[in-house]
């Protein structure tokens, strides 16, 4: 039995995207593509198997778990992972080829230890990247310390350092004084390395804002939710071929007539002005359709749009259709995607909400089906 709420994930517009952002950094540029948080909600199994079809060099998640996901599916491009890992994690590294992030030099020791002891080949090492704090803060090296100590993790016996980098605080370009600031500490730091004689083939700063907007800085990039065809802030200019991946939909299980002055759901904070049509939609917070949309978030009905009445339940959103007459029982409701002429963007969702676009993707629950559409397969 399926769902009558679901989510379309297009495919083809990923591999639109990805050869957006490739033809912005040019060919000889290295692309980590993000698909961390399920790939921001879109599904990690097929996005990453599509962004390998597009040629991308690697995969970039949050977790241990994802990367072992990605290889029991059959995935053999190099993942890096970007966040820390606990030691008991170690082995997890080694058994499923797994590029580390080093944010601390007693875990690349733990792992130097560890591959010698499994690594039969004398000459193999386990690739890791670096990463550099240059004001995130979190985690990371400091950027005073940076030097001497991955020269002291380049000494270790079976680490490869393939990689380096630091994560810009900043870059959907809402303090660029902080942005450029970043990069020259980074600059300065593989200039000293490179005077050691540390040459680090991988050398990254830049997520999908940069990329689109400065796509000439160091040799690799790590485009996020520019693959999945939204831009991080109105500050970055949207100029370039992206489209909108995800498409969520549902369909209307009921209507009812409001007599003027009645109210629908909780705390009745609709109250109807008119003789209205309200439809039940099967859709609420559970599914990640945010209780900030109640009464202000619209919907798309046969190609008219439909505000929301009243607050978003937890398994129900109340819409009026009063000037929708011809809607019926079954009738495909669009929640942001395009119906008819109409198009209802991620972004516009997010800034009613007062959100990000990439709380409104990650948010929406693992109940809801995805559906893969791909014309290009």
């Amino acid at each position: 039995m399926s769902r009558p709420t679901w989510a379309e994930i297009d495919l083809d517009a990923v591999a639109n995207n990805i050869n957006s952002v490739r033809g912005k950094v040019g060919d000889n540029t290295t692309i980590i593509a993000i698909v961390k948080a399920n790939a921001y909600g879109h599904g990690i199994i097929e996005v990453s198997k599509r962004l390998i079809r597009e040629n991308v060099d690697m995969l970039g998640v949050a977790t241990v778990e994802d990367a072992v996901k990605l290889r029991k599916n059959n995935i053999d491009r190099p993942i890096l992972l970007l966040a820390c890992i606990l030691p008991e994690q170690a082995g997890h590294i080694l058994e499923y080829s797994i590029t580390p992030t080093i944010a601390e030099p007693s875990i690349a020791e733990e792992l130097s230890n560890l591959a010698e002891k499994s690594m039969s080949n004398v000459a193999d090492k386990l690739n890791v990247h670096v990463k550099i704090d240059t004001g995130m803060g979190g985690f990371g090296i400091a950027h005073q310390n940076a030097v001497n100590t991955i020269a002291k993790i380049n000494t270790l016996p079976r680490i490869n350092i393939e990689g380096v980098f630091t994560h810009l605080t900043s870059s959907d370009g809402s303090n660029r004084h902080s942005v450029n600031e970043q990069i020259d500490l980074f600059t300065d730091i593989v200039a000293q390395l490179e005077a050691q004689n540390i040459k680090i083939p991988l050398k990254h700063t830049s997520n999908s804002s940069i990329a689109l907007q400065k796509p000439k800085t160091f040799n690799t990039v790590r485009p996020g939710i520019s693959i999945y065809g939204l831009y991080s802030s109105g500050k970055v200019p949207k100029s370039y071929n992206l489209r909108q991946v995800m498409s969520l939909k549902t369909r209307i299980v009921n209507i009812q007539q409001l007599e003027k002055g009645k109210t629908v759901s909780y705390g009745r904070t609709f109250k109807a002005k008119r003789d209205s049509l309200i439809a039940t939609l099967p859709i609420g917070y559970s599914d990640g359709y945010r209780r900030e949309l109640s009464n202000r978030g619209k919907v798309l009905i046969n190609g008219k749009t439909a505000p929301i009445a009243g607050v978003i339940r937890m398994d129900f959103t109340y819409i009026d259709i009063t000037d929708v007459p011809d809607a019926k029982i079954g009738d495909e409701a669009v929640i942001f995607g395009k119906q008819g002429d109409e198009f209802i963007s991620i972004e516009s969702i997010a800034e009613t909400a007062n959100t990000i676009p990439y709380e409104i993707t990650c948010a929406i629950g693992s109940d809801v089906p995805r559906i893969y559409l791909e014309q290009n397969a």
